[in-house]
């Protein structure tokens, strides 16, 4: 995790590089969502053509793994291209489906990029599975009902009962 003092500095930085480490490539996805939501559409645009570029370059070299592609369908998916973005998820998870860990991270970034795309169906279905299986999650946390009710990611989903019964802590 970058702390906050050192983390504008380091996206500016990242955005400035000719080409970019796949190793960034994650950071750099994170900066084109927090450039969107901040409404610098233009910015935004632009890192997530970076991203994806990046990815595609080692996903060329790297054709059986799932990680690349799925970094790579995030990106398209902020670029607003739907069925690159959910061809490139499946194609990850059918690379990965004995892969229990890595495989709920896969469906969680599915989760987001269905939402994003209004998908309400398909989404709340997917989260409901999320919650109920372990795995480790794309930043470092698996989500939680907790986390649901604060992703801005999640926003779309809020006004339908379906997500808010999600959001709720299981009695114990």
């Amino acid at each position: 995790r970058r702390k906050p003092a050192v983390a504008l500095p380091y996206f500016q930085a990242l955005r400035q590089q000719a080409t970019v480490n796949f190793s960034d490539v994650s950071d750099l996805i994170s900066f084109a969502f927090l450039l969107e939501m901040s409404g610098d559409k233009t910015k935004s645009r632009a890192m997530f053509l970076k991203a994806r570029e990046a990815s595609e370059a080692a996903f060329s070299d790297q054709l059986d793994n799932a990680f690349p592609i799925t970094l790579r369908a995030y990106a398209l998916a902020g670029l607003g291209e739907r069925d690159a973005a959910l061809k490139g998820i499946d194609q990850a998870l059918g690379l990965i489906t004995n892969d229990a860990r890595n495989h709920g991270t896969v469906e969680e970034i599915k989760a987001r990029v269905l939402t994003r795309f209004g998908e309400k169906d398909r989404a709340i279905a997917l989260l409901q599975h999320l919650l109920e299986i372990s795995y480790d999650g794309p930043g470092e946390a698996p989500l939680t009902p907790a986390l649901l009710r604060l992703d801005p990611d999640f926003d779309p989903l809020r006004g339908d009962p379906r997500f808010q019964k999600l959001c709720q802590e299981p009695v114990k």
